[in-house]
């Protein structure tokens, strides 16, 4: 329909027939993004909720939006069952946001790829701060994420066991102004044991 009103196709610049950064958005998505959707609140208050994430009271949390998949194929995350977070921050200030353990594990790794520009109206995409250009040979730049090791807190004492707030406090990311974040975690022992995101049925079909 595009090329025969002569628009616009939003994903390639139509002179330089560059990827527009509408481009990696959806290259992003279709990569990790599974069929199956979790559940998931969006939360400011500090009170832990199952499946929630949750960004810290004031300082813009009202301006980020959450999605929750599973991985589009198993063991392509950090953990052989994985989620996928996605997050919006369209405000001007910097959100931090905790994934709640019941949707994540904080033992786990994650994987980041955190898309952002120096400028709204910039054709130029920033992936985890380093810009991403075509080859030479027209080719696409490589997609390659940020890996984040789990740091957690000591144990209480008791057993080792480690206290519920202070695993969540080991998944908190910082989301930056206008920047658009794909986050890869290991899945909560909850997903796990129930199955969903292990049943093949879920995984997405290959791009054409």
């Amino acid at each position: 329909r595009q090329s025969l009103l002569g628009g616009g196709y939003a994903l390639l610049n139509r002179t330089t027939l560059e990827p527009n950064p509408d481009f990696y958005i959806a290259a992003l998505f279709s990569r990790l993004m599974g069929r199956a959707v979790l559940s998931l609140e969006l939360k400011t208050a500090p009170a832990p909720t199952v499946g929630a994430v949750r960004a810290a009271p004031g300082g813009g949390g009202a301006n980020v939006t959450a999605f929750a998949h599973c991985a589009r194929h198993a063991g392509q995350g950090p953990a052989s069952t994985s989620v996928v977070v996605l997050m919006v921050n369209s405000g001007e200030a910097d959100v931090e946001v905790e994934v709640d353990p019941s949707l994540a594990l904080a033992s786990s790794p994650r994987l980041e790829y955190v898309l952002s520009s120096i400028d709204l109206h910039s054709q130029e995409v920033l992936l985890n701060g380093d810009p991403l250009r075509t080859r030479p040979d027209g080719s696409l730049p490589p997609l390659t994420p940020r890996r984040v090791e789990a740091t957690l807190p000591p144990a209480n004492g008791r057993g080792g066991e480690m206290r519920d707030h202070a695993v969540t406090a080991a998944h908190a990311i910082v989301m930056k102004p206008h920047s658009i974040g794909f986050f890869v975690l290991g899945a909560s022992k909850r997903l796990q044991e129930n199955g969903i995101c292990g049943r093949p049925e879920n995984e997405a079909d290959e791009p054409s």
